[in-house]
């Protein structure tokens, strides 16, 4: 699994060291929420925009669980 972060620092953040140890772990709820939790503390966002960064940080977190429950979902499904 590779996640890529954007549209909160100047540049895309890969978050290679959050998902590195995940391999061979099952991917369920409680991995996913941990896995959201850990992307939100790691982000820095500037604040260079209307949003505060701590609701941009929030955001990237809700954003990353719906996406990550989609991928397992479908994965359940081939």
């Amino acid at each position: 699994l590779r996640l890529v972060i954007s549209a909160v620092e100047a540049i895309p953040n890969r978050m290679d060291a959050l998902t590195k140890p995940l391999i061979g772990q099952v991917f369920d709820d409680p991995l996913i929420a941990t896995l959201c939790t850990d992307v939100r503390e790691a982000l820095q966002p500037y604040r260079n925009t209307a949003r505060t960064p701590g609701y941009r940080k929030q955001m990237v977190a809700v954003f990353a669980r719906r996406l990550l429950m989609k991928l397992r979902d479908s994965a359940l499904t081939l």
